[in-house]
This record gives structure tokens, sequence and C-alpha cells, in this order.
């Protein structure tokens, strides 16, 4: 048969064949049900008091939808939350948390996928049924939106510090290298 026969078009040797290059992973969107023909769409949170994701500044939740204080997250206090905006839920899982087993489903940030805590979808003791649909944020994932804007001002201003002390270096080396320059002509050989 013409399968065993060899023929021109025979498979290089091993070392001949580049190497194989893995392509590179296109980030996971399938969680982030926000993103349509690829144009990420945020809500704003209007509110006096707003908490942001700590990683890229996006609004989360207003102050006034937190529930309690009292909870503790994987990298410690975290709050509980009735409604929280700009995320994306990945896979529901049993969980065994302090308070009982708890059917869950990480959270992340629809703007820099940060995963931020995550969704009660189910609590199988009566007296934890009042979790179910609500949000845990981590306090160590979220900032309040002033401090993102006090840190803004803060990372402005530092530049422009910077930028000041490099132009008065820039000076000081353009004046020295004149001095060098005038003590060259003058200097006898």
């Amino acid at each position: 048969s013409s399968c065993h026969q060899s023929s021109k078009h025979s498979i290089p040797p091993l070392s001949l064949v580049p190497p194989h290059r893995p392509t590179p992973t296109p980030p996971d969107l399938s969680r982030n049900r926000r993103c349509l023909m690829g144009r990420l769409f945020l809500e704003y949170v209007e509110a006096e008091v707003v908490h942001c994701c700590a990683e890229c500044g996006t609004h989360l939740a207003s102050h006034d939808t937190i529930i309690s204080k009292a909870f503790q997250g994987r990298h410690g206090r975290a709050y509980l939350f009735s409604d929280v905006v700009n995320i994306n839920s990945g896979p529901t899982e049993n969980r065994l948390l302090l308070t009982g087993l708890h059917v869950v489903a990480d959270i992340f940030c629809n703007a820099c996928d940060t995963r931020l805590g995550w969704k009660y979808v189910e609590a199988f003791e009566e007296n934890q049924k009042y979790k179910e649909g609500k949000f845990i944020l981590e306090k160590s994932m979220i900032v309040k939106e002033d401090e993102v804007r006090r840190k803004e001002e803060e990372g402005a201003s530092a530049s422009g510090d910077t930028d000041a002390a490099a132009s008065e270096d820039s000076s000081a080396a353009q004046h020295l290298d004149s001095e060098v320059a005038r003590a060259a002509v003058v200097a006898p050989e």
C-alpha cells in the first residue's frame, strides 16, 4: 500500500522540527457576562460612600448596602453586602465555612479579574439562609472611592516632584558641563 512507501513529503528528522511554542492563552472571558463585542461595560455607583476594587478602582458597591462587617474572609475581615456590581462569578462549589456548609461562587472584578470574595448561592442551615444571594467582599480587596482619589492625587503630585527634581538635576548637569568646557579651553596642555 502507498501508506508504507517512502514519499517525497517525508517528516523531517526531529532535530529539524522547530520547537513547539505554546500559543498564549487568551484571558478567560467566559465568566465576564458584561463583556459584549470586545467592549467592557461597567456600572457607576452613585452614593455618598462607594467601595471599589483595590486593584483597579472599579466601583463595586454602595456603603449603604453593607449588611454586616462581622465576617471573616480568606485574607482577614470581610463585609457582607446585599448588592454588588461590576463582578462576575466563578463556578459554584460546596465550601465548609466557619458557620457551616454553603454553596458559594467566587466573585471577580469585571475590569481586572481580581478575586474579591464570594457570593452565597445556598445555605443549608436555616439560621444561615439570610446570606443566600448576598456577597462577601474581603476588606483587603476593596477601598473606598475617596481613598482611590487620594492615592491618584498623591501619585500625580509625587510624579510632578520627580519631574521638577529631574529638571533641576538636568540644569545642574548642563551648568557643570559648561564649566568643564570653559576650564578645558583655558587650561594649558
